[in-house]
């Protein structure tokens, strides 16, 4: 199983890897040929050249990014118009959404596709009071105070803009936003957007990346997800396993797989008008979030990647 450390996309994979090397012979960025077959995440630089040289395995690789999503990213749009190319390497494609999967066909690939959504494990990301109440203590943020929280890439379109924009119109919460820029400087808008952290409103805290997120999910009362354009985003069955209210824009790939768990908005007016409602009801919204992740949970979804290999080994 191969994935290269970058992006969110590398955290489905470590996920899977940890649930399946129980029970299977698998290796972890093994760089040899010896294996009947080698699961690449991502369609990096790494994954695609080693597919093009590995003649002995039969190729899989999970959609985890797509043309639409990279074709405004500082280096890897440059990528998006070759995405058919690199796709026709591999042997099968897992697409994560319908959405996902309605892009990859427009490509006509020449791979099978297989639908497996993401995964998670739910036990990881559980609500923890003692891990509240330390992170809360460590960024000085007082035990009554509602704290909305996002997390992704410091990159425009991940709605860093509508994120500061609804932190000066309710100032009477706290915004907490975890991520860094992914690629420094060459990260799109890198100096206008540090220059916009510089000048933040009081009331936004921005952490870089923590050791253990769940502390911040912990500690927060609402994640919000304001990103403009999506696949299928970790951090949302992450906040959700968490017992999270969701906040989420109004796209097509948010409707697909979490259906009307999370309250939508189409613009920052609506979601200012309707955040002092969330808050209030935020336990009933978080009983919801619970319900709906346990059919990602990550026995289920493992077990799917399990019926899978199986498929394509008897297959070989």
């Amino acid at each position: 199983m191969l994935s290269l450390k970058y992006m969110g996309c590398c955290t489905q994979p470590k996920y899977l890897f940890d649930y399946l090397k129980n029970n299977n012979k698998i290796s972890w960025n093994s760089m040899g040929n010896e294996f009947e077959i080698t699961h690449y995440h991502t369609m990096g630089p790494f994954s695609t050249t080693h597919a093009l040289i590995n003649k002995k395995s039969i190729k899989v690789i999970t959609a985890h990014t797509l043309p639409s999503i990279n074709d405004e990213d500082t280096v890897f749009k440059y990528t998006a118009p070759l995405s058919k190319k690199i796709y026709d390497i591999f042997d099968y494609i897992i697409v994560i959404s319908e959405s996902c999967k309605n892009e990859i066909e427009r490509l006509g690939v020449n791979g099978k596709i297989e639908y497996i959504p993401n995964g998670i494990n739910i036990e990881k990301f559980k609500h923890s009071e003692k891990k509240r109440k330390s992170f809360r203590k460590r960024y000085n943020i007082a035990d009554d105070e509602n704290v909305i929280l996002s997390a992704g890439q410091l990159i425009p379109r991940k709605g860093l803009h509508d994120f500061l924009r609804l932190a000066k119109l309710h100032k009477e919460y706290r915004f907490l936003w975890v991520g860094e820029f992914p690629l420094k400087y060459l990260s799109k808008n890198y100096f206008h957007i540090k220059k916009l952290i510089e000048k933040r409103p009081k009331n936004v805290i921005f952490t870089s990346f923590i050791n253990d997120i769940t502390e911040a999910y912990s500690g927060a009362d609402v994640f919000l997800m304001p990103s403009f354009k999506e696949n299928f985003p970790m951090v949302m069955l992450e906040a959700m396993s968490a017992g999270m209210p969701i906040v989420a824009r109004n796209l097509p790939q948010y409707n697909d797989v979490f259906l009307d768990i999370p309250t939508y908005f189409d613009n920052i007016d609506s979601v200012k008008n309707s955040l002092p409602d969330i808050i209030k009801n935020k336990n009933e919204m978080s009983i919801k979030s619970l319900k709906y992740v346990k059919k990602y949970d990550l026995k289920v979804v493992g077990k799917k990647h399990e019926i899978f290999y199986k498929k394509v080994y008897r297959d070989i």
